[in-house]
């Protein structure tokens, strides 16, 4: 069963997308040209009755999160904060920012 945590987590980084609420696709897959065209990624698919609880477990928690305006953030401020966590990385560990 898949596994949630919000305690950590500052942005959503969910690759899911479910279908008619019956077919979940999740996987690293970014859904872009370049994942298409160049990167090693993975999807999974998940539909039928035997999956049907993954399909809703991962629904709900798209619902659970989807409408939370604590959680929602404009694009702006979820780059900015992507930005200071890259910064932080450099600053703590020499990590070289991209």
């Amino acid at each position: 069963m898949p596994a949630f945590s919000h305690s950590k987590g500052v942005l959503t980084h969910h690759k899911a997308a479910i279908v008619n609420r019956q077919a979940l696709a999740t996987g690293s897959y970014n859904w872009s040209a370049s994942a298409a065209k160049s990167n090693y990624e993975n999807v999974q698919v998940f539909s039928g009755t035997r999956e049907r609880r993954v399909v809703a477990e991962f629904l709900a928690e798209f619902e659970a999160i989807w409408p939370d305006p604590e959680r929602s953030v404009t694009t702006e401020e979820g780059r900015a904060r992507k930005a200071a966590i890259r910064d932080a990385l450099y600053e703590t560990h020499g990590v070289e920012p991209r």
